[in-house]
């Protein structure tokens, strides 16, 4: 098989003249190269829980 370049723009990854299923899966190894990061999660906030005073009520 000739030599097959990376599909990703400005990336210069190339194979060489190999077997074409070593070549598929050298350029599916490469392509985690390009992978995105992760999205940042949002972050949650914490619920408040209920306090115990000495002056309240029960019914605080």
């Amino acid at each position: 098989m000739p030599v097959v370049k990376c599909p990703f723009p400005n990336c210069v990854c190339t194979t060489d003249v190999l077997d074409p299923a070593i070549v598929a899966a050298l350029i599916t190894a490469h392509s985690a190269v390009h992978t995105l990061a992760p999205a940042k999660t949002a972050r949650v906030e914490k619920v408040k829980r209920p306090t115990v005073t000495a002056a309240g009520s029960s019914e605080d």
